[in-house]
């Protein structure tokens, strides 16, 4: 409860929550004391609950008539003003507590959408290393200018979109591309604000800041679709302009025919669509907001809707149907090597790397107990492989680009290399002193029940 309140504490403060509030607890008591000094104390309980639910909803009315404009509230507010006209308090504080707590229910879920956008712009630092006149210095990410050159450090959330400068690094970009593998970044590529600087410090080029950013741009689109009214969202508006006249033609005959002053207000009471008029945009907003938060930019109501009439879905692989990690699932020994005696080398050399392909050479050397030693002369090339002494002899792991730094062929292997990346492969190569000894291939592991999902 404790942590409900200081989650939605800006809405549980607002007029309209306080009034619901005390409303209920008013009506609440009415029932509580119906049986009391003859009904009295309920009776006051009663008018309170009517007082303090029933004025916003007719206040609101009156501002709606005055702009000529017809709405449910309207015809709530004659409910009210008739129940109590033929002495029906508590039907009166019913149907305007009712009205009241569902539109509080539907700022919750406002406020709940507004969690998840808040929850996408809080994975941005607020504070970045700026580099001004040759010396480094913390500022607040609002102060950083285009052109502003910034360090981020291994481990560090990138604050902005920029271009590298200096340095070499591995970018867990998911939460901007939806895939898991990190990409290499060096000097001349383009990051992105909210991404996570994984392996090696990278010095960036301030390009986009605030709103500008790509993940700024995402916020603003989920805010945007939050605000839009979808097109069911606009036949309930144009039902209620109808059905509110209707409702009031069909009290006025009942009456006509009936006599009884109280059946036609009954009408009223029960034709009030307070589900019709609060559950279509509740449910807008409330799918916007949790697709939010789960990752995924519903661009408006309409594509909700639209959505029941899909018959073809293109799913995005990454963390939908895979598991977002990486998986050793090809190993190519060359030279006379054996699989076992390339994956311990490169497992070898791999051991103290942080980076997820390491990762998973490790774990497939794991699995198959495999005795792994610790290198000498380890050194991490970030974002492009791995190098080591064993045996007195130098082992290199990586990319193509890192063994042609290095100096090393591999034109022998570029068609087992294309094949391996054709089956969507990401290839890491094997080499000692000049030679290459083998390639591993990698893949992002499929989920199980992935088919069942689809």
């Amino acid at each position: 409860m404790v942590r409900f309140f200081k989650r939605y504490r800006k809405l549980l403060l607002q007029f309209n929550s306080i009034i619901v509030v005390l409303s209920g607890l008013a009506l609440a008591l009415s029932f509580i004391f119906k049986n009391s000094l003859d009904g009295r104390l309920s009776l006051v309980f009663t008018l309170m609950a009517v007082a303090t639910a029933g004025f916003p909803i007719i206040y609101d009315s009156l501002k709606m008539i005055f702009k000529g404009k017809i709405n449910v509230g309207i015809l709530v507010s004659t409910a009210i003003i008739a129940s109590l006209a033929i002495r029906e308090y508590r039907a009166a504080a019913i149907v305007a507590f009712i009205m009241m707590a569902g539109e509080f229910l539907e700022n919750l879920t406002v406020a709940r959408a507004s969690m998840a956008i808040k929850g996408l712009l809080e994975i941005t630092p607020t504070k970045a290393t700026v580099r001004r006149d040759g010396k480094d210095e913390e500022v607040s990410v609002s102060e950083l200018n285009t052109e502003d050159l910034i360090l981020v450090k291994s481990g560090e959330r990138i604050p902005v979109d920029g271009v590298v400068t200096g340095g070499s690094s591995c970018v867990d970009q998911s939460t901007i591309t939806g895939e898991s593998m990190p990409a290499a970044k060096e000097t001349g590529d383009e990051v992105f604000a909210g991404t996570l600087n994984q392996v090696g410090a990278l010095e960036i080029k301030v390009t986009k800041t605030g709103g500008d950013t790509t993940l700024g741009q995402i916020v603003r689109l989920v805010e945007s679709a939050q605000k839009s009214t979808a097109p069911v969202e606009r036949t309930a508006d144009k039902f209620a302009r109808y059905f509110v006249p209707v409702s009031f033609l069909i009290a006025v005959i009942v009456y006509l025919l009936t006599g009884e002053i109280i059946r036609a207000i009954t009408v009223l009471i029960v034709a009030c669509p307070c589900a019709l008029v609060l559950a279509t945009p509740t449910a807008i907003i409330a799918g916007i907001g949790n697709a939010a938060r789960a990752g995924i930019v519903v661009k408006g109501g309409i594509h909700l809707e639209n959505a029941g009439k899909l018959d073809l879905f293109a799913f995005d692989k990454t963390g939908t149907l895979t598991k977002g990690t990486a998986k050793l699932t090809n190993i190519v020994p060359l030279d006379g090597k054996s699989h076992n005696e390339l994956l311990v080398l490169a497992a070898t050399v791999e051991k103290f790397s942080e980076h997820p392909l390491a990762k998973a050479i490790l774990r497939e050397a794991g699995e198959r107990n495999l005795e792994v030693k610790d290198p000498e002369d380890f050194a991490v090339a970030a974002g492009f492989g791995v190098k080591a002494r064993i045996d007195g002899e130098n082992i290199n792991v990586g990319t193509r680009a890192f063994l042609a730094r290095e100096g090393i062929k591999f034109d022998d292997v570029n068609d087992v290399i294309k094949s391996l990346e054709e089956e969507g492969k990401t290839v890491v190569l094997v080499s000692r002193g000049r030679k290459v000894l083998g390639l591993l291939g990698m893949e992002d592991a499929v989920r199980e029940g992935a088919a069942d999902a689809v």
